[in-house]
């Protein structure tokens, strides 16, 4: 009697260390898919950042250059101000959007361990 059970036991040990270990490899996976994600973000923010930044430079030096030999120079730097502004919403919303649309970290992870959960809940359910 007391040889099976420490084989059951043993073989539920070896069952639960399989289970624990494909476990740890999805989660593995799901980690590296995130960090790309992550920094395919940060890669386009950058690269956004920089190209507006150039434009915007660029722009700006000549519109109050031309502000400058018009006598507009206030309405110009007023006008920049808002479309400034208008372009850091619009960035922001994008990437806002963009975040809210992700899929959610490490998803099938924990849909494999509440699997797992129910799964050993009901096998204690019917050994009770």
């Amino acid at each position: 009697m007391l040889p099976r059970f420490l084989e059951r036991l043993r073989q539920q040990a070896d069952n639960l260390a399989g289970l624990l270990g494909n476990r740890v490899a999805l989660f593995g996976i799901e980690l590296q898919e995130e960090s790309e994600r992550l920094l395919g973000h940060l890669a386009l923010l950058l690269g956004a950042a920089i190209c507006t930044l150039f434009c915007l430079l660029s722009a700006v030096v000549a519109g109050l250059v031309l502000a400058a030999r018009y006598g507009v120079l206030l309405e110009v730097c007023a006008t920049l101000a808002v479309l400034f502004l208008l372009l850091a919403l619009g960035l922001a919303w994008y990437l806002r959007r963009r975040l809210a649309d992700a899929p959610e970290p490490f998803e099938a992870t924990r849909q494999e361990f509440e699997r797992d959960r129910l799964a050993l809940n009901g096998a204690r359910e019917t050994a009770q």
